[in-house]
């Protein structure tokens, strides 16, 4: 209590209130910045300047999300250690989802010439099928469509004859190559010390610019006939024909990936590309004529093959993830047991490596590099509002023209 004949002068408080009334000019002045409207935080200024894409009508880019759903993250960027695969589609007997038919399961045949002699022999595949994806016309998977015999002729013929051609990633950059796998051979290693290990993709028959996009008339080296003839017989068990004149044929580490793109640099676009998996196992992603759609993913292994014509042939597509040390076992039996240096160099390759050989035809029967100033097709560009629905599908070469507009891009000619 205080004393006697003092009066304590208190301020009434208003209820539930613990901090005193404001008595200064500058505690009421700051009272009244604090009463008053809010400011907006960062974050929904940032919304105001920045609508989100669906406030904008901003087209998204489903084909790139779906890449980053089943990318390899390493070092500092390595965000997630398990991938979910289960949206994949894996093609085998017991798959019941509607994406996919079997058409045909039965005892198919594809020849090769044997590494030993020069005759052609006829191999049967354990259990090979044909399934068409129903929601992309053209679009075939033959799985186990190569024996393992054939995946490791091929293999070898890739990366002993393949990439010892004039048109390399190695030769586009720095020249002429030397012959990369003789030397792995010989110092008995593919490692990142090798110069094969850098080798990224061969070109055969006509050579592919990179930078321009097209097909030169006299860049060409001679086409492996019996690469030519097996993509032939490959294609004619979907009812398609191809006239192999170029190819190329990826080396894939691990860790590697090829981003969604195109294949409309040919003339002959209504030929379908005939597509061979060999060593690991990975995701294949294909979706539409715009990065908008959806694209679905389907795991393709060593020894399937992909054949892509109709409407598939100008649809997007990639390849975001290589399934480490999936390599089929009896393969690598096979280089094993075989006791030559090369072979099993070869399957210490494979074993944590894929090679993809894709075939196409570049021109039509009645089309030459001097006849024709620009190609059907331009580059399908990201176009959000082109109603793509009414496209008519590819059934011969009369019909690409009504696709997509031509642009003044031509083809090139070299001086005789």
């Amino acid at each position: 209590h205080p004393p006697a004949g003092r009066i304590r002068m208190t301020t009434p408080r208003p209820e539930h209130s613990s901090s005193p009334l404001p008595t200064t000019a500058r505690q009421i002045s700051s009272q009244k910045l604090t009463t008053s409207e809010p400011k907006p935080t960062r974050t929904e200024t940032s919304s105001q300047h920045h609508p989100s894409p669906s406030a904008s009508n901003k087209p998204v880019n489903k084909f790139r999300l779906e890449e980053r759903r089943y990318k390899l993250y390493k070092g500092k960027n390595k965000r997630r250690k398990i991938t979910d695969f289960s949206k994949v589609i894996h093609l085998t007997k017991d798959y019941k989802g509607s994406r996919a038919i079997l058409v045909e399961s039965n005892s198919l045949s594809t020849s090769t010439t044997s590494t030993s002699t020069s005759t052609t022999s006829t191999s049967t595949c354990a259990s090979p099928q044909i399934w068409k994806i129903t929601h992309l016309q053209g679009l075939y998977v033959i799985k186990h469509g190569l024996d393992v015999k054939q995946q490791a002729y091929w293999a070898l013929k890739a990366v002993k004859e393949f990439s010892n051609c004039l048109h390399t990633n190695l030769s586009n950059l720095h020249g002429p190559q030397p012959n990369h796998w003789e030397q792995a051979v010989k110092n008995g290693s593919v490692g990142k010390e090798s110069g094969f290990f850098r080798l990224r993709w061969a070109s055969l028959g006509y050579h592919y610019d990179w930078t321009n996009r097209l097909y030169h008339r006299n860049a060409k080296s001679d086409f492996p006939p019996e690469l030519a003839k097996m993509a032939g017989d490959l294609a004619k068990k979907v009812g398609l024909e191809v006239k192999s004149e170029a190819a190329i044929v990826n080396f894939y580490p691990f860790d590697g990936a090829m981003g969604g793109h195109v294949d409309d640099a040919e003339m002959a676009l209504c030929y379908p590309i005939v597509s061979v998996s060999l060593g690991c196992k990975a995701v294949f992603l294909i979706g539409g004529r715009s990065k908008e759609t959806e694209p679905t993913a389907i795991f393709v292994e060593s020894g399937d093959v992909v054949i892509m014509g109709g409407h598939s042939r100008v649809c997007y597509h990639g390849v975001p993830r290589i399934i480490q040390k999936s390599c089929p076992k009896d393969l690598l039996d096979m280089m094993k047991a075989s006791g030559s240096m090369e072979s099993k160099l070869l399957g210490s390759f494979l074993q944590t490596s894929r090679i993809n050989m894709n075939i196409r035809q570049v021109l039509d029967e009645k089309q030459n590099f001097d006849a024709i100033q620009k190609p059907p097709y331009p580059r399908p560009v990201h176009q959000p509002n082109r109603n793509t629905s009414k496209t008519p599908a590819l059934t011969s070469c009369t019909t690409p023209t009504q696709l997509l507009k031509p642009t003044s891009r031509k083809i090139h000619k070299e001086k005789a």
